[in-house]
Parts: C-alpha cells; structure tokens; sequence
C-alpha cells in the first residue's frame, strides 16, 4: 500500500502528455494520453492507456449522484476517473485505486492524481495485486469497510464475477455500503457482461447481495452500457421474522380459514377479528377481486362504493405497469421486460386476481434465463397454489421447481423448497413425508414467506409425533 507521492521508480526517465476528459460539464480531468522515455515493459499500453467509455458512464454516475463517502475503493482502475470523481464529490474521502499492473499505478493512475488539487491528492493511496483473498486481507488490514466500491469493464469475462463478488463480500459496508459495477450489456466471446453478471448474482447470491440496473447508455456507437448497483442484505440474528409483504400474504389464507371453520372450532370472536384484518387490507391493498370472491363465499353485502373506488384505482395502476411492459421491450433488455411483467404479475396477485397473476408470472417465466429467478417464479404460484388450496398445481410447480434444482440453485432456495414439499405433502395428508422435509429443513429455515418459524416448529413436532418413529426424531 503506497500513499499518492511515489511516481515512476528511480532511474527511470518519462515525459507524460496529457488531455483534458469531461466526466460532466462541470467536472474535467487531465488524464495521461502518452508517456515517452523509459518506463517498465510490463505496462499495460493496449488498456492501461485507454480512458474507456464504461469509465467515463461510472465517473459521470458517481459524480451526478452524490452521496456521503469516507472510503472509496476502485478495482482494475486504470485511469481512474470513478475513484477521481468520488474523491472530488466528498471532502473527507479516501480514494483506494487498485490496479493488477503497478506500472500502471505509477505511471499512468498517480500521474492523474497529481494533477489534482493537493488536498485531494493527499487523500489517495495505492494498491496492486490479483483479485482474491490476499489483497482482500491487504485492504481490510488497512482500510477496514468501503462505502463505495467501483469497477469499470471488470465483468467483462465471468471468471471474474465470483472473485469480484468475494471480495465486495468482505470489504463492504454491510449496512450503508454500494458497489457500482459498469460495463457493456454483453462482452461477445468473452461470456461477461452487466446481463450475465446480474443472472449470476440472483443464482448464487440472492441470499446476501442484491443488485439492479441503476443508469442504461445508448449512444449507437458501441454496445450497450449499463451500470449495476450491488448491496448487501440486511443479515438478521435470531429467530426468523415473518414476512408479511411478500405475495400472497398467507396469513389471509388462514383468515379466511377461520371464517371457513364451524363457531366450535374457532369462536364468533376469533372469526371476527379474522374478518376485520381482511377487511383492514382490502382497503390497504385494493383486493377488489378478493373482496368479491370473499363476499360470494360468506354471503358478505358488497360496499359498491369501495369496489368501485378500489378498481378505478387499480386500473390506473395497471396502465402504468403496460407502459413500462411496452417501453421494456421496444427499449430494454430481457431482464427489465422480465422485471415489467412480474410487477404486473404482483400487482394481480396483490388483488386477488389469480387467473391473470398465473398468466403474468408465466409470460415472465418464457424468458427467465437463471435458474434462481425462474425458481422464485415457480416458488411464487406454489404459494398462490397454497392460498387457494390448488392440491393439484401445487403438485405441478414442485415438481417444476425440482426439476430446475437439477440444473442449478442455491442452498436456500433448495432449502425453501423443503418447506413448500413439506407442506404440500401435510396437505395431502402424508404425515410421513411432510416430517422428514421438516426435520430436514429445520436447521437451514428461511420461509417465512409462507409460515412464521413458530408454526414450522408445530408443524415439524406434530407431524413427526404422528408418522416418525422415536430413534429418527431423537
């Protein structure tokens, strides 16, 4: 680790030219364009000399987007107009840019810098080596966590998306901290890329980082160019919370199971208060189909008047959502097109529209590539299957959604799964079954999509009491 005063190495003799580089209107910086004399043969002059474009998008987004920074760190910087720019943009900064080259750290990336005022060229230090666990631990060592990571083109070949993510892993902020990641759509013949990259992330990392396209560029000139922004998940301690927002709700499911139930199961009271929460979000969430389908049930008198308030203002919604479908697919990838339909899909769900959530999630799932975003489709409508107590395509989507994990996915969806099997399987009334997806699940448990942890743990020790035998329990 250098601090910004080394340049070229002793006995060494260069005279650098340089050219001014508009990251913005209001930001431009003097960039070396050639270097006579002697310098180490090892530089890299094809790409250590290049101000690529993918670096001008990334230092123009950090620059346009502010935010309160107190450790920057760039990977593969070369140039380095994203770490110059956040340096500039925040007073208190510390710009760590790191290149695989030294000699591009000497001679080109601290020659940018010492063009800088002096109060931000103070505030620079240097770093070279491989990407992997020793320069994670030579940065963590120095640095402790990131606000900001960067990389310009650095996805370009997949090889790199697993080390690169490794060490966004270990050095980031996990609480405030965001990787911005720049690069064209596609890399052909190199297999990377902003698409591949975000497929990678959703299949073998959706348990810890989430990630999304922030900024799109189409100049018609070169490939596409997007940058993606990658944070972590919020890691919770203890026992699992319910989750409440994901679609289906399913605590409706079993509102409505109370409803369903004769008065000496559950009491006049309990059924009340389970008629009260339903009505509570129906009026929250303008479920006008739900309303309905729940008025024909229990013999309820429509209110005309919240139907029609609820749908007015949910076929504004809808419109909105075709837009962005139409403008997805005349002006962005499959992944934006995919991400349309699906909100769609969710906003059908959150209605109560079964039939055309169905459709919409399977329009989504024809041109869903990874193997962890087509299983969270397909775990999806087996919730839906689950609230509408369709025994049948419950059926039908596990076994889809085992079929996908033969081909791939990660622990947790694979252990997500257990949960669903499990409760299918109680369902239908194969107690045996159902206890040994339980107990095999129990220790990995994140589903709280479809059930609290408390009622998995009644579930598991009443299936259990009833089809397993006590060596197997204990």
């Amino acid at each position: 680790m250098t601090e910004c005063g080394f340049v070229a190495p002793r006995g060494s003799s260069k005279s650098c030219s340089f050219r001014s580089v508009a990251v913005a209107e209001d930001l431009k910086v003097d960039v070396v364009s050639s270097i006579s004399g002697d310098f180490d043969s090892n530089v890299d002059l094809k790409s250590g000399f290049r101000v690529w474009e993918c670096s001008i998008d990334l230092a123009r987004y950090v620059h346009e987007h502010p935010a309160p920074v107190t450790k920057v760190l760039e990977l593969g910087c070369g140039h380095a107009l994203p770490g110059i720019a956040a340096l500039l943009d925040s007073p208190t900064c510390t710009a760590y840019l790191h290149d695989l080259d030294p000699s591009v750290l000497r001679l080109i990336t601290s020659q940018n810098v010492s063009r800088l005022p002096a109060s931000a060229a103070k505030r620079t230090r240097y770093v070279t080596g491989a990407w992997g666990e020793g320069l994670t631990r030579l940065l963590k060592g120095d640095a402790g966590l990131f606000d900001l990571m960067l990389s310009s083109e650095g996805i370009y070949k997949q090889t790199s998306f697993e080390p690169l993510l490794a060490m966004l892993i270990d050095l980031l902020d996990p609480e405030n901290g965001v990787a911005l990641f720049a690069g064209k759509k596609l890399y052909f013949g190199c297999g990377g890329g902003t698409a591949p990259f975000m497929s990678f992330v959703e299949d073998h990392y959706s348990d810890t980082l989430t990630c999304r396209s922030v900024a799109l560029f189409e100049d018609a000139r070169s490939n596409i160019r997007e940058i993606v922004e990658v944070h972590m998940d919020a890691i919770s301690a203890g026992l699992p919370e319910e989750d409440t927002k994901t679609l289906p709700n399913m605590k409706h499911a079993q509102d409505r199971f109370i409803l369903q139930c004769e008065d000496d199961v559950y009491s006049r009271q309990e059924k009340d208060a389970a008629k009260e929460e339903l009505m509570k979000a129906i009026r929250e969430q303008s479920q006008s189909v739900w309303y309905k389908e729940l008025c024909e049930e229990f013999g309820w008198t429509p209110d005309q008047k919240l139907v029609a308030e609820m749908e007015t203002k949910n076929e504004e919604e809808l419109k909105k959502l075709e837009l962005s479908i139409e403008d997805a697919q005349e002006n962005l990838g499959d992944i934006e097109q995919r991400d349309a339909i699906l909100n769609k899909g969710e906003l059908y769900l959150r209605i109560g529209d079964r039939e055309k959530a169905v459709e919409a999630f399977e329009e989504a799932l024809k041109i869903t590539v990874g193997v962890g975003a087509r299983l969270d489709n397909i775990l999806t409508q087996i919730r839906m299957n689950i609230f509408w107590n369709d025994i049948q395509g419950c059926k039908k989507n596990i076994d889809r959604a085992h079929s996908e994990l033969s081909k791939g996915g990660d622990w947790e969806r694979r252990n997500k799964l257990k949960v669903y099997d499990g409760l299918y399987q109680m369902m239908t009334r194969d107690f045996e079954a159902a206890a040994g997806q339980f107990l095999s699940g129990l220790q990995t448990f994140t589903a709280t999509e479809l059930m609290p942890f408390t009622d998995y743990i009644f579930y598991t020790v009443i299936t259990s009491m009833v089809a397993t035998d006590r060596k197997t329990v204990m």
